[in-house]
């Protein structure tokens, strides 16, 4: 009776709520019904602090993002009930006692020894496990593919920093392997991490480098970030709940009910609904990759694992040539420097180019006989009214598409009266003043600023603080040493610096002298979500709220959303 009882709570009760779930939405088709979990009704800073960053740009980012956003709809949906699990196999209908017990037998039988992080097995991760070999099994076969060409050098780096190598599998959950991936809360690259905890960890985030998209050095920072982790809890799960939402939200969870155990902290719902599955998501993953044929899985495509060279670069060089140089397409440079923005080394300075392995020597020679033309320099050029980019290039002797992909344009029409773009011109007439582009601002700025210290008010943000003081969030965050966003309270003293340059209290003077600007709108479809309207109109999640006041990121079908000017 035990066994028939857990036959139809496993497999019938599921096709009949979501029978029930589609007849009730026939019947209700014009109510729309929200319920917001207690922990999930505010916005939290840790979500939103890196809201004033651009989001993905290149078509390698928007691909990888836009992936990253259809696995998230496609986990959502099934969570929410709109998707049914895997399809049971057919001996279900024949010998339902029987299959249960032989395939419950054979979950059951973990054998801790493949492991080297802590594994359970329980309702949640049974749900993860049969998503990924159900609705999921698209994406999951993809990260499965793409995990031999990372294991390699995640094993290494891991196994040298004395952390368990199945945390790989982390990053198989955080971005599906993908170097390009942007989150909605701007977290970016493999190990998915927001600029101000991947600077705390010696990736450096700015004007051409972007080290969070750099696998190798991502990967090591991961390491330390876990390292620290789990230093501080003492346990691999907690460790793992902390790095997905914050370790000041697992602390509150543990002193409120006065427990290190993160299962029960699930039960409490102690922690947001996303923590309280990501444990049981990693170790699903981890379980299936260890046997992935034995679960139905066909490695199709295994990528090659991924090697390179090293060679150093003075001066300012684009990948083509870099590639040019070792004799191979530019596209392989390209995948190997991910963390290179501008698809070019920094002005002013040495820096470490990764090559195809076997094509050091050839690269070297060709290197150094390169004419003194084929490096680049920089040149400002501030827009004035009327111009239009292709004037500008050709002013330059540049061409569009080059202007357009060095200064990360969605288009050669997002210009506008006052921006400065960087144009890259043969060598010889560097402006010097470009050399200090980076992540922090030149000493003579910073002495013409002016401080000043506020008081965080109830409801205020880094995002409403650095939109209130015309500064940008991760000035806020380096300048008072905010080490967690969580952390920000009522009566916190806070030093402002005065506004950066571009920032947007001068934007908000120059805007009153220009002409209104037409509103564009967009009216939500079945299916949307407020992340993939943001990255269809090159706008932030955070400025369509803002434009829209909207509290949450619940939008219904039908509604018209503000998201932008013209």
């Amino acid at each position: 009776m035990g066994l028939a009882m857990h036959a139809f709570k496993r497999y019938l009760k599921p096709m009949y709520r979501v029978f029930c779930s589609f007849f009730f939405a026939v019947l209700c088709s014009s109510v729309s019904i929200a319920e917001e979990d207690e922990n999930n009704s505010a916005p939290d800073l840790w979500d939103v602090v890196e809201a004033g960053l651009s989001g993905p740009v290149s078509e390698e980012e928007n691909q990888a993002s836009e992936e990253l956003q259809e696995a998230r709809f496609a986990e959502q949906s099934y969570l929410d009930g709109g998707e049914r699990p895997g399809e049971p196999d057919a001996s279900i209908y024949v010998e339902p006692l029987e299959t249960v017990s032989k395939q419950d037998e054979q979950r059951f039988k973990l054998d801790d020894a493949q492991f080297d992080i802590p594994v359970v097995y329980n309702d949640i991760v049974q749900k993860w496990m049969d998503y990924f070999q159900g609705r999921g099994k698209v994406w999951f076969t993809r990260y499965l593919e793409r995990k031999s060409a990372w294991k390699p050098m995640v094993d290494g780096v891991f196994g040298e920093a004395g952390m368990p190598k199945d945390l790989i599998h982390v990053a198989m959950i955080e971005s599906g392997f993908s170097n390009h991936a942007h989150s909605h809360a701007s977290a970016v690259g493999m190990w998915q991490f927001i600029a101000p905890v991947g600077r705390a960890y010696g990736l450096r985030v700015d004007y051409w480098i972007d080290a969070r998209k750099d696998p190798f050095l991502a990967t090591k920072a991961a390491a330390k970030f876990y390292g620290d982790l789990y230093r501080q809890f003492d346990d691999w799960w907690l460790a793992m709940a902390a790095y997905n939402t914050g370790p000041s939200r697992v602390r509150r969870g543990m002193k409120k009910y006065d427990t290190k155990d993160y299962w029960l902290l699930v039960k409490k719902k102690a922690i947001p609904p996303e923590t309280r599955d990501y444990v049981g998501k990693v170790i699903a993953a981890a379980i299936l990759s260890k046997n992935p044929e034995k679960y139905g899985f066909k490695i199709a495509k295994p990528h090659t694992p991924w090697r390179f060279e090293e060679v150093e670069v003075s001066g300012s060089v684009s990948l083509s040539v870099i590639a040019r140089c070792a004799g191979v397409p530019s596209e392989k440079v390209d995948d190997l420097n991910p963390m290179l923005l501008r698809d070019a080394t920094p002005p002013g300075v040495k820096s470490v180019v990764r090559i195809p392995v076997g094509t050091k020597e050839s690269f070297l020679k060709a290197f150094a006989e390169l004419p003194e033309k084929d490096r680049l320099s920089y040149a400002r050029h501030t827009v004035e009214s009327g111009e239009v980019l292709g004037v500008i290039a050709e002013k330059y002797g540049v061409s569009t598409k080059a202007v357009v992909e060095f200064n990360r344009l969605p288009n050669e029409h997002k210009i506008r009266v006052g921006m400065v773009l960087v144009i890259p011109v043969p060598s010889g007439s560097i402006d010097e003043s470009l050399q200090g582009l980076g992540s922090k601002p030149a000493k003579s700025e910073s002495k013409k600023r002016k401080r000043k210290t506020i008081s965080v008010k109830p409801g205020d943000s880094l995002s409403v603080l650095a939109q209130r003081h015309g500064v940008r969030e991760k000035d806020l965050v380096a300048w008072n040493k905010i080490k967690d966003p969580n952390s920000l309270s009522v009566g916190q003293k806070l030093s402002i610096h005065g506004s950066a340059p571009g920032d947007v209290s001068a934007k908000q003077k120059q805007s009153k002298k220009k002409p209104t600007k037409k509103t564009v709108h967009y009216t939500v479809k079945s299916g949307d979500t407020l992340y993939g309207i943001a990255l269809k109109n090159k706008v932030s999640v955070d400025q369509i709220k803002a434009w829209n006041n909207l509290s949450s990121s619940t939008i219904q079908p039908g509604q018209k959303l503000k998201v932008g000017a013209e």
